[in-house]
């Protein structure tokens, strides 16, 4: 950006912003800053940034805002400076060419990105690499500065250094803008990466440190440097100041962001060309300080010099030195926001006073009112070539009513930042989005039809199934677009985020705060063991909830069915860490009478190494009728589990519905630990340690697996539970294998099956009351799911206790030993006999070979 090449012709000076203002004895010494630039240097960057840009709907993009505060003010606030914010304004007609060949046509890039954005992979809202590297490639390209990003912006930066950071904006170029404040005295200094305002006559700061360390470059030592670079002054220390006027023609003769530089016309050509434009040589050749040659005749000469040797056509040569003199009255006579103080004020003090004490209008950055016009009268430096009040007027008034307000009423709205110069915009900033008529947080609603899902950021995507209950804290990062995919196919467009005044915060992972403690002081109390147990069998439940209860909030899904009925009958639950309470009602409706339950339970069957202390915290919200009694179960997000699949109602919350409904069906005279006595040994206690082969599958003559084949035939005679049985055996070892994710599979396919029919399946609903209830039975009879007696962990330690014990016993080594001598004579016998065979053959092959 800026003259090219230009960085070659000075050096700049190694100093701290510390030091820059204690030479200027520390009294408000002004930073101006062009945040355009450090804006496009941000977003360009930050592939989170740009993702966040291009979602649907809008999405703030904090991490602008931080990057503004922490890497580009901060450092001159801690310095002891204070800051002046300047924006760009409307585009620059001179720099049309430049914005083209930076961003090149927007339309069609735009129109190149919808394409891509269809272009999923059939049966998902996915892209694959190819096309998803392309629209990355693209949604780069496409960065517009937004409003809402600048009023993001400066609320950062108000909240966290108030008073010491104040806004400006420009007309057009920030950069003029910057050079008329610093050259009317309102600020000392402009930090930008741009080298076109060097040549403005001002003091510039580049290349800040986190630390304070930067680099200095000012105007006086830039304009010697520059001559001494290019070898046109001998004198050490050099005398010769190039004046601005003489940086402005080597700007256009070097090319900048208004005019390209001529093919060949670099910095060695340049000399040949700033040579001539030079006067008061002295004898060795060397230039003196002092004139500069401004015949306009005689500088169109040296231009058209500079240029023939390349441009061969006269016409084109006219047209370039045309722009070249309208390029050249750019660099002093660029539009700026004048700013008229009242009451004698200096305009240093008028920027940064309360009510902005001052009118504006639109000027020159050298602060005059000279007249412009879209013509040039031959006088190259005096007029701009174009009529910026017309073509700012119509930028501002696009789409603006007036309302009989003067240019200057919007000329001052534009300077204090109320409204933007692009366009005549007002700064706001960015609306809620809206899910059923109601305001939602940002990323909590996202429209995954109009955007392939892998192309938002992953936090986003994170945050909008987090803000739904669907906890993918287990996932891996490959997995959660996957994840998110099958979320949207079947309930993502009807299933709500959680009201927003029961989330803590607005990003990141979302804590629902839905339910909340009934007395004024908070506290909450809750049953466990017996208590718990009185309290389960006063609600009824096994009386009042069945299966056509439980297919209201589950549907049918008879695979995660047969998941519950594996939970609960294979220790997923440890009774012992079940705990409830009544004193909990839902946040903001506190006439409902609850019974919130809560558990841990196993992921599944199978614990992987690593995951035998793990637990998924499940809850179950019921609601009571006014006696106490059941009423019915509530739907997520109030019922829970922080499961991949706790946006439904998952097997791990299925189970511990129908573990309230065993309790309630086995005898109310027993106690807490007779109950746990009952019920299967946790699976993760009784995976933690070791356990007999035959104690999991006993020999096939085996007392107990006899025992097991008649128990199933028994079963087989029940009508009842005849088809469910069967269909469990089919599919145990699928079921115990599965993944959590299965559950949403098999949600998304009964839902895809018939539009608007959920169980739109052939299969027959597998009903689990009838299950549990001779289970019950079973249980009342110490017996487990196959018939067998029921062990608990300590009985198979028992077990394994007294098998080491006899493997260590004299009579174990004894007859081992009388085992050992029979296997050795056997073999002995054996190898006798081999060697018998082997002499038997050998004679038959010698007599085949005789005959």
């Amino acid at each position: 950006m800026g003259i090219k090449d230009f960085g070659k012709l000075y050096k700049a000076k190694l100093t701290t912003l510390k030091q820059i203002i204690d030479s200027n004895d520390g009294n408000d010494v002004r930073f101006g800053i062009d945040i355009s630039v450090y804006i496009v240097q941000h977003m360009s960057r930050t592939t989170k940034a740009i993702d966040r840009y291009h979602s649907k709907p809008l999405l703030p993009i904090e991490s602008l805002a931080r990057y503004c505060c922490e890497v580009v003010v901060k450092p001159f606030i801690q310095a002891g400076g204070k800051v002046i914010i300047v924006f760009d304004g409307a585009r620059h007609p001179l720099k049309g060419k430049e914005h083209e060949k930076r961003y090149g046509d927007p339309s069609a890039k735009k129109a190149r990105l919808e394409n891509l954005y269809s272009r999923t992979i059939p049966g998902s809202r996915l892209v694959d690499s190819d096309v998803l590297k392309e629209i990355s490639i693209i949604k780069k390209e496409l960065l517009p500065l937004r409003p809402d990003m600048i009023w993001l912006i400066m609320d950062a930066l108000k909240k966290q250094f108030e008073e010491k950071v104040h806004f400006i904006g420009a007309p057009y170029e920030a950069d003029h803008q910057l050079g008329y404040l610093a050259l009317n005295g309102a600020i000392d200094y402009v930090y930008t990466i741009d080298s076109d305002i060097m040549t403005f006559g001002v003091d510039v700061i580049k290349a800040i440190k986190q630390d304070g360390r930067c680099e200095l470059i000012k105007f006086e030592d830039l304009s010697c440097q520059v001559a001494k670079s290019m070898d046109l002054d001998k004198n050490n220390p050099p005398i010769l100041k190039l004046d601005k006027n003489f940086l402005h023609h080597l700007g256009c003769f070097l090319g900048n962001d208004y005019i390209d530089r001529v093919h060949g016309n670099g910095k060695t050509k340049a000399k040949g060309f700033v040579s001539l434009l030079l006067v008061n040589q002295n004898e060795e050749g060397a230039f003196l300080e002092g004139a500069f040659h401004t015949n306009d005749a005689y500088v169109k000469l040296c231009i058209e010099n500079s240029i023939k040797a390349k441009v061969k056509d006269q016409d084109d040569r006219a047209k370039l030195i045309l722009h070249w003199s309208k390029c050249h009255a750019m660099y002093t006579y660029g539009p700026v926001f004048v700013i008229e103080p009242h009451d004698g004020q200096s305009l240093r003090e008028a920027i940064t006073a309360l009510g902005n004490p001052y009118n504006v209008r639109l000027g020159q950055m050298d602060g005059s009112s000279l007249p412009w016009n879209e013509t040039l009268d031959g006088e190259i430096g005096t007029l701009v070539g174009w009529n910026p009040f017309e073509i700012f007027r119509e930028q501002l008034y696009g789409g603006v009513d007036s309302m009989g307000n003067t240019p200057e009423y919007f000329y001052k709205e534009c300077t204090i930042m109320q409204r933007w110069s692009r366009k005549g915009v007002v700064i706001n900033k960015l609306p809620l989005p809206l899910f059923d008529s109601k305001e939602m947080y940002h990323g909590s609603v996202l429209d995954l039809n109009a955007i392939p899902i892998n192309s938002f950021a992953l936090d986003d995507i994170k945050f909008f199934l987090s803000s739904r209950q669907v906890n993918i804290s287990q996932c891996k990062e490959d997995e959660i677009y996957q994840h998110a995919d099958k979320i949207w196919s079947t309930v993502g467009e009807t299933l709500p985020p959680i009201n927003p005044l029961l989330m803590r915060g607005s990003g990141g992972y979302v804590t629902p705060e839905l339910l909340q403690a009934k007395s004024q002081d908070h506290s909450v109390s809750w049953f466990r063991e017996n208590d718990l147990l009185k309290e389960i069998r006063k609600i009824n439940i096994s009386s009042l909830f069945n299966d056509v209860c439980f297919y209201e909030i589950f549907g049918k899904r008879n695979g995660t069915r047969k998941r519950i009925v594996f939970h609960l009958k294979g220790g997923s639950y440890d009774l012992s860490q079940l705990s409830a309470t009544k004193d909990l009602t839902i946040k903001g409706d506190i006439t409902k009478n609850l019974f919130v339950f809560q558990g841990s339970c196993a992921p599944s069957q199978r614990l992987k190494d690593g995951n035998k202390e793990k637990f998924y915290s499940t809850r179950i919200v019921i609601e009571l009728k006014e006696d106490g009694s059941f009423k019915e179960i509530r739907k997520p997000p109030l019922t829970s589990c922080n499961c991949p699949n706790g946006c439904i109602v998952c097997s791990h919350d299925g189970a511990l519905i129908y573990m309230l409904y065993t309790i309630s069906k086995l005898p109310h005279e027993l106690s807490f630990d007779d109950m746990a006595r009952m019920f299967p040994e946790p699976v993760n206690i009784i995976l933690r340690s070791p356990i007999l082969v035959k104690d999991i599958w006993p020999p096939l003559t085996s007392d107990d697996n006899i025992k097991k084949k008649e128990y199933k035939k028994k079963k087989l005679k029940s009508k009842a539970t005849a088809r469910s049985v069967g269909e469990q055996n089919n599919r145990d070892e699928d079921l115990l294998s599965g993944e959590d994710f299965d559950e949403i599979d098999e949600y998304a396919n009964e839902m895809k099956a018939i539009d608007g029919v959920r169980d739109a399946s052939s299969t027959e609903m597998l009903k689990i009351c009838p299950i549990i209830d001779e289970w019950v039975e079973d249980l009342k009879n110490g017996k487990d799911s196959n018939g067998f007696d029921r062990k608990g962990a300590d009985e198979y330690d028992t077990k394994l206790r007294k098998l080491v014990e006899h493997r260590n016993s004299d009579l174990y080594r004894a007859t081992q030993l009388k085992v050992l001598e029979r296997v050795q004579k056997a073999q002995n016998k054996l190898k006798k006999k081999n060697r018998i065979s082997i002499k038997m053959l050998d004679a038959t092959v010698d007599t085949r070979e005789a005959v």
